[in-house]
């Protein structure tokens, strides 16, 4: 009897179920834990270091990230850590794997895999600087040391390269299609998404090192850069149950659906109402009592009167809009106007503005042409007038009020451009403001490599002046 049971009783091996899971479903699962977590778990906390958004002391889960105090062990930090690599970075890897020992190599799939693995390193360092980079992942290495953040963009930067080396919108092999919840398979579109990062990633490493604008002018002259709304990378909701914005489903669950937990910093509303910015109904609501738009400074208590982020925001079906056209517009502007050409600077500055303000045709919040027509017309006199400084700083503030809500590049933007000027917020943990998050309380206590001494929360980034 006991010799038949070698097979018989293998009652580890369910019958019924798949012994391989097909790679697309590994993308999908990547990116959508990549946008949850940027969306809810950094989102709000993101946009108060940056303020453009700010809290409400009568909404403590809040309070605390709008005065700087985050901890090693806070679900903002481990998420964005220690299961980004686990659930994006290491899903997306499998993914590669499986498309490379696949009978015919899918190099469409793959690029579209190393531009998210870019994009999601990329994350990591604006958010914590030096991380794993060049030892992540390996399976042979348990405890991977921590890269340079400089060394981490170089490699970044040639990882999008490595990405658009393969990819061939003629490829008769299928790209992913119904996995890629950003475009949908189209090649075309990836490509202008990996050059438009290296542009973004580029811009950082420029604002130390002038010599970098030997490879930006070349970007600048590329006609597959993400210059119109309809090429934006965004990651799609809907009013669908359990497929809305995550930060809808947070005011759905708590405040029935009224965004009630947001509001609007001072610094992005007082900026805004001295421009007469017309996107400023559209971003926020006006104070119910007088109907003004009203700001508060970060971390200041308060019971009433203050504008709340709009509903034209949050809403379940905004998007996570991860890299747009008025983005590429504005980084191109910045480039060309620091290099001294203002011209094809202001026309720059111009589309950028125009695509940011138009990007809501059509949907909740939309400007009218008339107004947009007004404002556009009025910041590009104060362009003309200023001198090559002022026209840069000119450019940087509508970059900033563009990116009010992308995480991390609000905070990002600011902390390589300094621009506008921030308050260190009330009742702060720091007397700066703060400069990234602290590492993960989990990576702390099992990688041997982790820095010594810890980078602290002030600890400007490699890329800042």
């Amino acid at each position: 009897m006991s010799s038949s049971c070698d097979n018989f009783l293998d009652v580890n091996d369910d019958p019924n179920a798949a012994t391989e899971a097909p790679g697309d479903p590994l993308f999908t699962e990547a990116i959508t834990v990549l946008q949850s977590n940027r969306n809810i778990e950094l989102g709000p906390a993101v946009s108060f270091f940056a303020q453009t958004w700010a809290s409400n002391s009568s909404a403590g889960v809040f309070t605390e990230p709008d005065r700087y105090i985050v901890g090693s062990s806070d679900f903002t930090v481990t998420n964005n850590f220690g299961a980004i690599y686990t659930n994006v970075l290491n899903n997306l890897e499998l993914f590669v794997k499986d498309a490379q020992e696949a009978e015919q190599v899918r190099g469409n799939a793959i690029a579209q895999a190393r531009l998210v693995q870019a994009y999601t390193y990329y994350y990591l360092t604006v958010l914590f600087g030096d991380v794993p980079f060049n030892e992540a992942l390996k399976e042979d290495i348990a405890n991977p040391a921590f890269d340079d953040q400089q060394d981490i963009l170089d490699g970044i930067v040639d990882r999008i390269d490595e990405a658009i080396s393969r990819i061939d919108p003629d490829s008769e092999l299928a790209p992913i299609e119904n996995g890629d919840l950003i475009y949908g398979g189209d090649m075309n579109q990836w490509l202008q998404f990996a050059n438009s990062l290296k542009l973004r990633v580029l811009m950082l490493q420029y604002n130390t090192d002038p010599s970098i604008a030997s490879e930006i002018q070349p970007l600048i002259d590329n006609p597959n850069l993400i210059r119109s709304n309809i090429n934006n990378a965004e990651f799609p909701y809907s009013s669908d149950e359990q497929r809305e914005n995550q930060v809808y489903q947070l005011h759905a669950d708590f405040a029935g659906g009224d965004p009630l937990f947001l509001y609007a910093s001072d610094t992005i509303l007082d900026l805004m109402s001295e421009n007469d910015d017309p996107r400023i109904s559209t971003y926020f609501q006006t104070n119910n009592d007088e109907d003004t738009f009203v700001g508060v400074q970060n971390g200041a208590n308060f019971t009433s009167g203050v504008s709340l982020v709009g509903a034209d925001i949050i809403r379940p079906e905004f998007p996570g809009r991860i890299l747009t056209a008025s983005e590429t517009l504005l980084h191109e502007a910045e480039f060309l106007a620091k290099e001294g050409q203002v011209i094809e600077a202001r026309s720059k500055l111009e589309a950028g503005i125009r695509a940011s303000i138009s990007y809501f045709d059509g949907l909740e919040g939309e400007i009218a042409q008339e107004d947009e027509d007004n404002f556009v017309s009025s910041i590009l006199s104060d362009y003309d007038l200023g001198n090559q400084s002022e026209k840069v700083t000119i450019i940087q503030e509508q970059h900033w009020v563009d990116v009010f809500e992308k995480v991390p590049e609000n905070w990002t933007l600011w902390r390589r451009t300094k621009v506008p000027e921030l308050e260190v917020p009330v009742q702060a943990q720091l007397g700066t403001i703060i400069r990234r998050l602290p590492l993960s309380s989990e990576e702390i206590a099992s990688n041997p490599n982790v820095p010594d001494p810890l980078p602290t929360r002030d600890q400007p980034m490699s890329f800042e002046e």
